[in-house]
């Protein structure tokens, strides 16, 4: 084998060795990612949630026809107080009321400190970016910020941890990543949506219709 043909194996073997540690890492990625969510479920039902924090809300959309005046309500209070029983800290948001979060707040729960703020209204990048930057500056590890227009889902976020639509953003119940932000909507009245940070900060979400 002369020495060209050589050169263009060893090159061929180096860009198959990289195609399979990129594979490699991206299944690794996906599995612990998957991992831990399982894990945050687990922990969740056996009621072991020490270290975690749940962020809660009611809902504001209007109930379907279909199940309207069909159910018991969800309280929010029996929510809250349920997982405060199994350890986890709770932040309560109040997503009929945005005009409280014009100002951003910090809330410490645990070993975190919360910083939220609202965007009403049409996205607009430099309003939320000054305020998720007052929030870093307070001292928020974790940023919030709520709006109650779905085009901020084609927005540059950046420093935002989860975006809390108080609208119908067609996230669905367990919420979705777009980008590095964890999006979740607005649920239906009589339910509440519980969003469940683990210690080491795997984000999920559920719609709790029952209780």
């Amino acid at each position: 084998m002369d020495k060209r043909k050589r050169e263009i194996l060893a090159l061929g073997l180096l860009v198959l060795l990289g195609i399979c540690v990129a594979a490699g890492m991206m299944w690794y990625i996906m599995v612990g990612h998957n991992w831990n969510k399982a894990a945050s479920h687990i922990d969740d039902l056996v009621g072991s949630m020490d270290g975690y924090t749940v962020v809660v809300y009611e809902g504001t959309l209007p109930a379907s026809k279909s199940t309207s005046g069909k159910r018991k309500h969800v309280k929010i209070e029996k929510v809250i107080e349920s997982y405060r029983e199994k350890g986890a800290s709770v932040v309560t948001l109040h997503l009929d009321d945005l005009a409280r979060y014009d100002d951003p707040i910090v809330v410490s729960r645990g070993s975190r400190r919360f910083g939220i703020c609202a965007c009403p209204g049409k996205y607009r990048y430099v309003v939320v970016r000054d305020k998720v930057a007052d929030l870093t500056k307070h001292g928020a590890d974790f940023t919030m910020v709520l709006a109650n227009k779905p085009d901020i889902k084609k927005g540059w976020l950046r420093h935002v941890d989860m975006v809390v639509l108080a609208c119908d953003g067609h996230i669905g119940d367990g919420g979705q990543f777009i980008g590095q932000a964890f999006f979740v909507d607005a649920v239906r009245k009589g339910s509440v949506q519980a969003v469940i940070i683990s210690p080491s900060g795997t984000v999920t979400a559920k719609t709790i219709t029952a209780f």
